[in-house]
């Protein structure tokens, strides 16, 4: 039997074999097959994980050369195997080059696609979550985000108090999210670039301050607690010991949803 293809992405800084997305196929390694494209996740040369070199790309250029590596991928393994199905899968960053390689793959071979999840997801829509769960409130942190919460092949992973997949779904979050935009363009190697992006970005921060200072305040509170857990940004990092109900972690539940969708697949 042909394993579906699992095309997934680590977090900014995250190992092949020991990030979420590796242990979900792990999990799943009788039904699926690993695929890691080009990914470089890393974020213009800031400490993360193991990324922080000076030479590191931002992670909008990461996230640009993944998904044209994916695309590539997926494109030779259906020449081959036109009846393959597709499964997709992100953490962190990763989830976002998981989201744009979902909306392409959705586009071009809407048959092959067999299902997906995201962990801790930037790009994660207000209401998506897992089947039949309530959903963590809020929304993720990126401007742009994607995906249809009521299509239950997609599998939203979003730990309470995670503030990149569950920032507030107003002023407070929209402020966030141009924050984030900002930092993501990021790139020590290209100093004038990452400067004209910030710039880009900063009247649009401070006229909506100006706007909302409650709601600025608000903001930096909410990215304060965030990284004054213990350790820093706790939530985000521990997908594999958080719960989402009694005796079943985000983790398990990642693999339960890929495996059952697998099933499924070599039943028809």
């Amino acid at each position: 039997m042909t394993r579906h293809l699992a095309v997934v992405f680590r977090g900014t800084g995250g190992i092949i074999g020991q990030d979420y997305v590796s242990r979900v196929c792990q999990g799943a390694a009788d039904l699926i097959e690993e695929f890691n494209p080009r990914w470089p996740a890393t974020m213009g040369g800031l400490p993360v994980g193991a990324a922080g070199s000076l030479g590191d790309k931002s992670m909008q250029h990461s996230v640009d050369i993944a998904v044209a590596d994916a695309k590539q991928l997926i494109d030779a393994k259906l020449a081959i195997e036109p009846n393959r199905m597709v499964i997709v899968g992100g953490y962190s960053a990763g989830a976002v080059v998981a989201a744009r390689v979902r909306e392409w793959l959705l586009w071009k071979y809407p048959r092959n696609y067999l299902c997906s999840f995201s962990f801790g997801d930037p790009t994660r829509p207000a209401g998506g979550c897992y089947y039949a769960g309530t959903p963590t409130p809020g929304r993720g942190i990126s401007s742009w985000r994607y995906g249809n919460i009521y299509d239950w092949r997609h599998c939203w992973l979003a730990n309470p108090g995670d503030m990149y997949t569950s920032v507030p779904d107003n002023h407070v979050g929209d402020i966030m999210d141009t924050a984030y935009d900002m930092v993501t363009r990021f790139e020590l190697t290209d100093p004038l670039g990452t400067a004209q992006a910030i710039a880009a970005k900063v009247p649009e921060i401070v006229a909506e301050a100006l706007a909302d200072p409650l709601a600025a305040f608000q903001a930096i509170g909410i990215a304060g607690a965030f990284v004054a857990t213990n350790p820093p940004t706790l939530p985000h990092i521990t997908y594999e010991f958080a719960e989402v109900w009694p005796g079943q972690t985000y983790l398990g539940l990642a693999i339960q949803h890929v495996r059952d969708w697998s099933q499924r697949a070599v039943a028809a």
